[in-house]
């Protein structure tokens, strides 16, 4: 538990992407015209940047490429703490930003975050990068692993953004049940993903069965690894839905 506090290691180009993207929003920020200025958005994207250091730069990154289920919990912070955060966050970003930048950025920001387009494209990323020969390559090479996290992580914010208001910009889910349905649905992708890990005979990823040495090891590094994967995916959609609710 102290080392995944205290071993972590950071990467040059990522601190500095999340240092700069930290300061790059809280100039915009400052700026809002509102008074006072909402808090939330500031709160949000700060703890996002914070949970795709966690994922990245902690003991959770290394630890990943030795234990299945360790790399679960790296992709369910990515994906549902980083991705909503970051999302929520971005809002003062997005309003500032898309009226100078003009229609047709607007019209490719509605188009990429339709709902159904986006629910389309979160849950291929998952099952694409959770097949074992992707898998295993994404372990293999420290460059197509930079790829999964980064993917997972733009999928999963454009998959949470029709729940925030943006403005014209974004599509928006426009009534309870559209919400309640997109969240279930959504929400069972992980959830029958992390019950089959959790429920299969045998271990499926390659990588794991040689690094533990043992396939009866790997196999209940597997079916934890799933049941983080299914617990934790139904607990966030669970939180998520009185949070979407608005009652039309």
């Amino acid at each position: 538990m102290v080392a995944l506090v205290t071993g972590w290691q950071w990467h040059p180009l990522l601190g500095a992407t999340l240092l700069a993207s930290g300061l790059g929003h809280a100039a915009v920020w400052w700026r809002w015209p509102e008074r006072p200025r909402p808090l939330v958005p500031l709160m949000a994207w700060w703890g996002g940047l914070l949970a795709v250091a966690i994922a990245a730069c902690s003991r959770l990154d290394p630890l990943s490429d030795a234990r299945l289920s360790a790399h679960m919990v790296q992709h369910e912070v990515l994906t549902f703490a980083a991705a909503p955060l970051l999302v929520v966050g971005m809002r003062p970003v997005t309003l500032a930003l898309l009226p100078r930048l003009g229609s047709p950025v607007a019209r490719w920001g509605h188009a990429l975050t339709r709902p159904r387009v986006t629910w389309v494209l979160a849950a291929v990323t998952l099952w694409v990068w959770h097949w074992p020969a992707f898998y295993d390559c994404a372990l293999a090479h420290p460059v197509v692993h930079d790829v999964e996290h980064a993917t997972l992580l733009t999928a999963y914010a454009l998959y949470w953004s029709p729940f925030v208001a943006f403005g014209y910009a974004v599509a928006a889910l426009r009534t309870d049940a559209a919400r309640t349905l997109y969240l279930a649905t959504g929400g069972t992708q992980s959830g029958l993903l992390g019950a089959l890990l959790a429920f299969k005979g045998t271990a499926v990823y390659p990588h794991y069965v040689g690094v533990i040495a043992s396939g009866e090891l790997a196999l209940r590094d597997q079916q934890l690894a799933g049941l983080i994967m299914l617990v934790s995916g139904a607990a966030v959609f669970v939180a998520a839905a009185p949070l979407t609710l608005r009652g039309k």
